[in-house]
């Protein structure tokens, strides 16, 4: 009996423990992935920026849904497909990145894409427009198309970027805007809805107007934002809400509207926007975001050196610290968050 009990005992400390089935496939998934993606940053030779615009009507958002059993189209997922056929490149090596995550059914006109290529392309990409455009759904077109210096990144990049929100008011809907405005049968209030817009302005904690994020690679770990312009501009259909800001947590301009909305329509006053940014109100309290159908993706403002392929290369690596000190971001500070108004010492550089 002794015998036996010690014969188990060496057997034991002699045995490597044994990985499960499901360990195993995971470890090995991982092992896979780290080897393509080292041969995949070698291949990367030429770095291009195209800028696209879009109906977001019949998208799942921009950002593809890696890891979904049955994952729904997205606008990176129809680049891809095609950009994977005109250059030859592979997912890994295109590397795409996109200036903003628009959501489901939010449109676009300035949506910058960076991706990556092994060899250059004929007339430094020019010639991409129109193989993008005659392969791509109608509902997505590319407008223009850089070769970019390796320091250039979508939305890192990128100093400013400005939403607009239409608002259609009156008795009737036009059909015709349907997709692309929120119509409202009672006009708005411009006095009520200027005022409660200039509170926006300047920087605050927007807690209040940000929903939170699935996806834990893109939570932001900091709720506070600067709104360089928040204004209401009547057209002949009703109202534009303009926002800018070098960055927004997730739905936040939806958020911003929906209170706009009940500031404009004498639901609350203008005063309630301060009370939401101070915490006076509690989150579940906040108005309800607006539809996603009226904002778009306006325009992105870059500098001007991150264009110039000769400025970069002669800068190198200070070009990330003068993205920073344009951003007026202390370029002491590091961090390794997503947050687009965090500096990010490491990554800021391209990936």
């Amino acid at each position: 009996m002794a015998r036996r009990v010690a014969l188990r005992a060496r057997s034991r400390q002699g045995t490597a423990p044994q990985l499960s089935r499901a360990s195993h496939c995971r470890a090995t998934a991982s092992a896979a992935e780290e080897r393509p993606l080292d041969e995949a940053n070698w291949r990367r030779k030429h770095k291009y920026a195209v800028k696209l615009a879009y109906d977001g009507g019949n998208f799942a958002g921009f950002q593809l849904q890696a890891g979904v059993v049955s994952p729904r189209r997205t606008v990176q997922g129809e680049l891809e497909r095609c950009l994977t056929q005109l250059t030859g490149a592979e997912r890994a090596v295109l590397g795409v990145g996109g200036v903003g995550r628009t959501d489901k059914g939010v449109h676009a006109c300035a949506q910058w894409v960076h991706f990556w290529a092994e060899a250059p392309l004929r007339a430094g990409g020019r010639k991409l427009m129109g193989g993008l455009n005659g392969l791509m759904d109608a509902d997505v077109r590319c407008h223009d198309v850089k070769e970019v210096p390796p320091q250039f990144h979508a939305r890192r990049s990128a100093l400013q970027k400005e939403y607009r929100y239409y608002i259609d008011t009156g008795p009737h809907l036009d059909p015709l805007r349907r997709h692309t405005a929120l119509h409202l049968h009672q006009h708005l209030d411009m006095g009520a809805l200027s005022e409660a817009c200039a509170r926006f302005e300047g920087m605050h904690d927007f807690s209040a107007f940000a929903n939170s994020i699935r996806d834990r690679s893109a939570r932001q770990t900091t709720k506070v934002r600067t709104i360089a312009q928040c204004t209401a501009e009547p057209t002949e259909s009703g109202v534009v809400i303009v926002v800018r800001s070098p960055g927004f947590l997730y739905r936040q301009v939806r958020n911003m509207v929906g209170t706009l909305v009940r500031c404009g329509s004498g639901k609350v006053g203008p005063e309630e926007v301060t009370r939401l940014l101070e915490g006076q109100v509690p989150r579940s309290r906040a108005p309800k975001a607006a539809p996603a159908h009226g904002l778009v993706l306006h325009d992105v403002t870059y500098p001007s050196f991150v264009w110039d392929m000769d400025y970069c290369a002669k800068r190198g690596d200070d070009v990330y610290r003068e993205i920073l000190e344009l951003k007026g971001i202390d370029v002491s500070f590091e961090s390794d968050s997503n947050d687009s108004e965090v500096g990010q010492g490491a990554t800021l550089r391209p990936v």
